[in-house]
């Protein structure tokens, strides 16, 4: 019997939601299969030793929760990778960091809702997701998206303006990276981002000017791991 692993975080939404009436709102998914190969050094193009290879499939969906269609989101998605044995005969690597085990994990299980609706128009979104700022983000061209365990705040009641506020905990950043092959199903790849205490991002996207999409950062990394792991 293969063991499973969730983050706290994963627990306290799939209890919220036990606990709530569930309406599913959308539920879909894709598969994909990824090859590349490399001239370079003493391997041709199409050799083993240049070449890599990676199949996954992705399973997601979103569902409202309580009797609030559109208050409270609960959003999940799974993602699974294999080389499909092709490391036997055609690559030596693959697209991204999990070895040459088959690996399955949760890449996404957050809640989305409103904190102060009918007061401000300001949206959370809490757990496991993708994050889209200019130097934290999921990188979307992979056959599998990094994702993040975070806590986000976005609010839009300036007229043609976005301010967010937001604290990610753990990543996978370097894709799946190694899954314990005695569990199979886990969330092992997930590791503290940028240090122990996480890392903040602020930022407001404003088109107050026409034709024109005028951005400001600020990022605030209270620890930094020293051996670089942040940046694979």
């Amino acid at each position: 019997m293969k063991n499973i692993t969730l983050s706290l975080a994963a627990i306290a939404l799939i209890a919220t939601a036990a606990q709530a009436d569930i309406k599913s709102k959308s539920f879909g998914g894709n598969a994909k299969l990824f090859y590349g190969t490399n001239d370079a050094g003493t391997a041709d193009l199409f050799d083993k030793a240049s070449s890599y290879g990676n199949a996954a499939v992705h399973v997601g969906g979103s569902a409202a929760v309580g009797s609030c269609d559109t208050c409270t989101t609960l959003n999940y998605g799974v993602t699974g990778v294999s080389t499909m044995g092709l490391e036997n005969t055609l690559v030596g690597a693959t697209w991204i960091n999990h070895t040459l085990e088959d690996a399955i994990w949760i890449d996404t299980l957050n809640l989305t809702f409103n904190p102060l609706n009918g007061i401000s128009n300001t949206t959370m979104v809490l757990g496991r997701q993708a994050l889209d700022t200019p130097m934290v983000f999921s990188e979307k061209w992979n056959i599998a998206e990094n994702t993040y365990d975070a806590a986000v705040a976005v609010n839009n009641d300036i007229v043609n303006t976005t301010l967010v506020g937001a604290w990610v905990g753990r990543s996978n950043v370097g894709g799946a990276k190694t899954v314990n092959a005695t569990n199979g199903f886990s969330d092992d790849s997930f590791d503290d981002f940028l240090g122990a205490q996480g890392a903040f991002a602020f930022g407001a996207v404003t088109k107050a000017i026409p034709n024109v999409t005028a951005q400001a950062w600020y990022y605030l990394a209270p620890s930094y791991p020293a051996n670089g792991d942040a940046a694979r």
